[in-house]
Parts: structure tokens; C-alpha cells; sequence
């Protein structure tokens, strides 16, 4: 966790000011912290895609899978583009958030970038057969530096 001494002094400054509105302070992410699994955030260029400006993702993957999709909203083949939804599968309410959310040829489409399986990614693939509200793809980046759907899940 970053300490409030660990900041700059112009980031000081204003967590401070923030405090004394009583705010929650946001405090910046270290960019020399390493990702666990090698990840590097990545930010979207505003320039290029106005509609992921002030976006950060969790991985260069993630960012480019997002540049795709939205080329793919511009050029009218899939709509309501959305990012991180909360769902939640089974009773039990097993949170999950797919990266991206849209809807192609009618039907609703959810997408994850896959760099790095986890034990925890595993439970939810098995879970998304039985309670995924639609069709899940599983997108990574092949040996060519294209992204690549790997598999696709169906749900109920």
C-alpha cells in the first residue's frame, strides 16, 4: 500500500486537499511495482481513440483488445461496447467481471483477455457453462503479436 510520504510532494499536496474536503483519496499507483504475473498497465491514447480517454488497463493485451473492439463500434459490427460488468454466477453470487461486454448480431457477447491462467480463472470457466448469461471468449495474444480468440464458452 503507498503511504502518503511515499508521494511526490505535488501528490502530497493533494491527497491533502482532498482530506480536508473529505474525500476518498485515490492514491496513484506505483509504476515500478511489478505486475505478479509480468503485466504492465497500459494507457489508451486518447488521440487516436477518444472514447477510452482517461482509460488505464491492466495490461497492454487488455488495451490493444480494446483498440479492436472499438474500430469494431465505429464500424457498426458490434454495439454497447462496455468494461469490467459486474456479474455475478450462481446463487452463491461468485463475482466475475469479463473485460468487455457488447452486443454482435443481436446477442450479447462477452469477452476476457487471458495472459496468465490462475486457479481462480479456471473455477470461473467451469461456472460460466452453467450460469454465463451468453457466450464467452476467451481472447490472447498468438505467436504472430495478433490477438486470438482460444476458446469460446457457451453459457445458458
Amino acid at each position: 500500500m503507498t503511504k502518503l510520504e511515499d508521494l511526490s510532494p505535488e501528490h502530497q499536496a493533494q491527497a491533502r486537499r482532498q482530506l480536508k474536503k473529505g474525500r476518498k483519496v485515490e492514491m496513484p499507483t506505483n509504476p515500478n511495482v511489478k505486475h505478479k504475473f509480468g503485466a504492465r498497465r497500459a494507457e489508451a491514447s486518447p488521440e487516436v481513440f477518444p472514447e477510452l480517454a482517461g482509460r488505464s488497463f491492466p495490461s497492454q493485451l487488455e488495451r490493444d483488445r480494446a483498440y479492436e473492439l472499438v474500430l469494431l463500434q465505429r464500424g457498426g459490427q458490434i454495439s454497447k461496447l462496455t468494461f469490467q460488468t459486474q456479474l455475478w454466477l450462481t446463487d452463491a453470487r461468485v463475482g466475475y467481471k469479463p473485460d468487455f461486454v457488447y452486443i454482435e448480431d443481436g446477442r450479447r457477447v462477452f469477452e476476457e483477455t487471458k495472459g496468465f491462467r490462475t486457479e481462480r480463472w479456471l473455477i470461473i470457466k467451469k461456472l460460466w457453462r452453467y450460469y454465463g448469461p451468453g457466450v464467452l471468449r476467451i481472447m490472447k495474444r498468438g505467436s504472430n503479436g495478433r490477438i486470438i480468440m482460444t476458446q469460446q464458452i457457451p453459457g445458458i
